[in-house]
């Protein structure tokens, strides 16, 4: 079974809408690292409440033929299945999904959290009975939505008045959001409703990076985007996030074809399937491998992430 359902219905249906009686596999597609961490605690948080068990959580690299064989087929009959959240599932080969078919795989809780999801892996996750849930993020332009969602879902209470300045000085991402949330609880804990945000945003920058923007920059002037993101990518939390934005931009480039299908493509939809016939794959394959690279630099706050952006200022 697949669907595609909005981030904000997913959540607040949360866990209803992953019926285990019906559905014991579930893959969630979420290319928004944020939002996934969201959904990951609310599954783990409401499952325990209910089920009263924990689940074991796991990253696609580690989900081999053989740890699938040692680990979920090979089991006694007479042990409980603990419950299974596997993060990273892009990296889960086709050869490994197929062995889910095995009864004792059918038998357990698992969800499988990716990125993205291409055609034929979704097919395989479909006939092996999984419920697949292609989440939809917020467009560009929702910005007062996406912030309301999620300071419900942190329970920040704060007045029209701070959402007018939030709106106007911070970036209308999940990343950027989340962070300033983040900021604002430390400083004053969850009530901001008698407390003016004047103050605040005189001593806080506003924020200068759309990722939008970088993504337009980044496919007309290389070299000029590779400038602009120099000083911003020591700050690893932004960068982690950007380049997996940018992988999944770059997914999309490389296969157009669903953009191609639809009738009425927005500005963004159009700006990929423009570059997309402009640019070589093998350069798209390139760019992909260095955000990836990036990616991996960020998470393991690796200080040498700003020689390698400096590299591209001298090709």
């Amino acid at each position: 079974m697949y669907s595609k359902i909005s981030y904000n219905d997913f959540a607040n249906k949360l866990p209803k809408n992953l019926d285990f009686k019906k559905h014991n596999l579930q893959a969630i597609v979420c290319e928004d690292p944020y939002l996934e961490i969201i959904f990951r605690n609310k599954i783990k948080n409401d499952f325990k409440s209910s089920e009263n068990e924990s689940f074991r959580l796991y990253s696609g690299d580690e989900i081999t033929k053989a740890f699938v064989e040692d680990n979920f087929l090979n089991l006694s009959l007479f042990l409980n299945l603990e419950p299974v959240i596997v993060i990273n599932a892009d990296q889960i080969e086709e050869d490994v999904l197929e062995l889910i078919n095995a009864k004792n795989v059918q038998e357990m809780k698992l969800v499988l959290f990716y990125k993205s999801i291409k055609k034929n892996i979704e097919k395989i996750l479909i006939a092996n009975h999984f419920q697949v849930s292609d989440i939809q993020l917020a467009k560009f332009w929702e910005g007062p939505k996406l912030w309301s969602f999620l300071i419900q879902e942190f329970g920040l209470n704060v007045t029209p008045e701070w959402t007018r300045y939030i709106l106007e000085n911070v970036e209308a991402t999940t990343e950027s959001f989340y962070k300033m949330i983040h900021t604002l609880k430390l400083e004053y804990g969850h009530d901001l409703k008698n407390i003016s945000p004047k103050e605040f945003f005189d001593h806080f920058e506003k924020e200068k990076y759309d990722q939008f923007e970088l993504v337009q920059l980044y496919q007309q002037n290389k070299q000029k985007f590779f400038e602009v993101i120099e000083p911003k990518v020591i700050d690893f939390d932004w960068t982690l996030g950007f380049s997996m934005f940018m992988q999944s931009h770059l997914v999309k480039v490389l296969y157009p074809q669903e953009i191609s299908a639809k009738e009425k493509p927005n500005k963004y939809e159009l700006s990929i399937l423009n570059y997309s016939e402009k640019e070589t794959r093998s350069s798209v394959k390139e760019s992909l491998k260095f955000f990836s690279k990036l990616e991996i630099m960020a998470k393991n706050r690796d200080l040498f992430i700003v020689d390698e952006v400096r590299k591209n200022l001298l090709v």
